[in-house]
């Protein structure tokens, strides 16, 4: 028998993974802010808006601009052709007032 058959045996006689050792539980979404303080979106005192997988996996946006796009308080504008600059605004500030973080 070849050495390289070894692995693929010792994975075969390994027992099978218990139910609980794959269950998988999910945590409360956090915000982390610019000020390094992290707490969930309920206690934050800024307005938060959480886009999760389902709802991108839903839009399927090609890029982040769409994703954003109908958001309450944004306002997105393009300058110029396909792949130029875009701004985004919030509501009663300006482009360099706005922070996107992306996970």
């Amino acid at each position: 028998m070849s050495l390289c058959a070894w692995p693929l045996l010792a994975y075969a006689e390994s027992s099978p993974l218990d139910a609980a050792v794959l269950r998988v539980s999910m945590l409360d979404p956090v915000v982390v802010t610019p000020t390094l303080a992290s707490h969930t979106t309920e206690a934050s005192l800024a307005s938060v808006t959480v886009l999760d997988e389902k709802q991108l996996r839903e839009r399927q946006p090609h890029d982040i601009t769409e994703m954003l796009r109908g958001q309450p308080g944004v306002d997105i504008t393009g300058n110029g052709a396909f792949g130029k600059a875009t701004s985004v605004y919030l509501r009663g500030t300006g482009s360099s007032s706005t922070l996107l973080m992306v996970d």
